[in-house]
């Protein structure tokens, strides 16, 4: 099973961030457009992995305190377009912790630097204009846990389980 954990936001930034794919589709980019539903903010890539359950347990034993995500435009990484997400150090903290948390448990995970972003499209075709701003924020309250499976040649991201904000901040 394909798993990673990660923040997902509100149908309403999905909206500008769909509106803001569909500005680039028309100023002539291509490539792999990240379906609006599947749109979400890695914070830790596990992979292949059979026990969703132990994820789940350790995702839950480091506190989560919420976080605001705000969205600023779009950049690149080679082959990539994303949206711009700002978080705060508290953000950075916890997947600090988190992994860490994972690590002990003896979970793997991508050890890549955490970069809060969301990709918008893979295998980018043609130059990203100028101009294409996705503004806004989102109140982020819960980590998820995703399972991720190819159907039918697209990739579909079901949401197993949830670590929820705890109450202090």
């Amino acid at each position: 099973m394909r798993l990673f954990i990660a923040l997902e936001p509100d149908n309403g930034i999905k909206r500008k961030l769909a509106f803001a794919q569909n500005r680039l589709r028309e100023s002539g980019v291509g490539g792999n457009f990240t379906q609006p539903e599947n749109l979400h903010i890695t914070l830790a890539f596990i992979g292949e992995y059979g026990d969703p359950k132990k994820v789940l347990s350790v995702m839950r034993s480091v506190p989560f305190r919420g976080c605001r995500a705000e969205f600023d435009g779009t950049g690149c990484f080679p082959g990539i377009c994303y949206a711009k997400v700002n978080v705060g150090k508290d953000l950075y903290s916890y997947v600090n912790e988190l992994r860490s948390a994972l690590g002990s448990a003896g979970i793997p995970y991508d050890k890549k630097r955490f970069a809060p972003h969301i990709t918008l499209i893979r295998k980018v075709c043609g130059d990203i204009p100028d101009g294409v701003m996705i503004n806004g924020f989102a109140e982020i309250d819960r980590v998820t846990l995703f399972r991720s499976d190819r159907v039918g040649g697209r990739m579909i991201y079901t949401g197993i389980g949830y670590a929820v904000m705890t109450e202090e901040k």
